[in-house]
Formats: C-alpha cells, structure tokens, sequence
C-alpha cells in the first residue's frame, strides 16, 4: 500500500506545482519569457497521465494482493 501512497501523493503534488505554475504565469502577461514559460508548463502538465497510471498500476497490485 505504501507504493499507492507515494504514487497518490506524486500526483497530488504534481498538480498543485502545476496550478502554481500557471497562475504565476499568467501575472506575467508582458514577460519577455511568457511564451517559453507556457510551453514549459505545458510540458509538465502532460506528465500527469504518467503519474496517474503509475498510481493505477500500483492501485491494482496492491488491491491484488489485499483482495487475493
């Protein structure tokens, strides 16, 4: 169960990192480095599928063998 908690709590920390990130981007609409800020966002948003089935993966191993 402890993988299921680390992989939960990676996506939850991820998120708020990324909502962080996005807000304070948006305050900076004049920003020489906005356009290249978005994008990088971006880019770590899209990793948060990765982390989501990492925690579905661990999930079901761990209810696997709770269950079994």
């Amino acid at each position: 169960m402890q993988s299921v908690e680390d992989a939960f709590s990676n996506i939850c920390y991820l998120n708020t990192l990324v909502t962080e990130l996005e807000t304070a981007v948006d305050k900076l609409p004049n920003h020489p480095d906005n356009e290249k800020l978005k994008v990088i966002t971006a880019a770590i948003s899209s990793y948060l599928p990765v982390y989501t089935w990492i925690f579905d993966e661990a999930f079901k191993e761990a209810w696997d063998m709770t269950v079994k």
